[in-house]
């Protein structure tokens, strides 16, 4: 297995090439835990040039995902070609954590904002007892959407306060503070449905 690594601002990109087998996978699980005790959590790894994936390396890629999870990190996988997309889908692996089609998509999707919101609405989730998956449905964009609305919420300006810089809303219209508070209607159709689970 062929590592080549590179940084941009907080992340780190490892690209892969080879197979990522019980051999190649010791490999890979061995660069990220140097990256680790650097506290460089944010990685992806770009599979573009990954021939091929067996079980082994299926559960290194999970076992790396929830290791840097619980450091407040932070794993993405980027360009799998189709056989290796496959197994990721067969494997479950899609459903626990977030595969990009390329790299440039990869990045955009991990600025420092957007792994802030993924981890406060993780916390969010968590308090609300909302399930880490729901049936038949990837909540991941819901639980996004709640780190989003959570992040605007408790945002501190440069005092350190609340965001104090939210206008006040105005008299004329008082529907303004009741309308910025209602989620999407997606969140709330996925909400709606976790309930109707819940009460059967």
């Amino acid at each position: 297995m062929e590592i080549r690594e590179s940084r941009r601002d907080e992340l780190v990109v490892l690209e892969l090439a080879g197979r990522l087998d019980a051999k190649g996978a010791k490999e890979v699980e061995r660069h990220v835990s140097q990256l680790i005790a650097a506290h460089r959590a944010f990685v992806i790894l770009e599979l573009t040039g990954v021939e091929a994936v067996d079980s082994a390396g299926l559960r290194s890629v999970l076992r790396l995902h929830r290791r840097l999870e619980a450091g407040e990190g932070f794993l993405m996988l980027s360009a799998p070609s189709p056989t290796v997309r496959e197994a990721l889908e067969v494997s479950g692996v899609d459903r626990e954590l977030e595969i990009a089609s390329t790299l440039d998509r990869a990045l955009a999707r991990a600025t420092p904002e957007a792994l802030r919101a993924d981890r406060t609405g993780k916390l969010a989730a968590r308090l609300l007892g909302v399930p880490n998956r729901v049936e038949d449905e990837d909540p991941r964009s819901a639980v996004r959407e709640l780190g989003h609305i959570a992040a605007a919420l408790i945002r501190p300006n440069s005092s350190g306060s609340a965001d104090a810089r939210r206008p006040p809303p105005k008299a004329s219209d008082p529907t303004d503070d009741a309308e910025a508070a209602r989620p999407s209607r997606g969140l709330a159709s996925w909400l709606d449905r976790l309930r109707g689970r819940s009460d059967a």
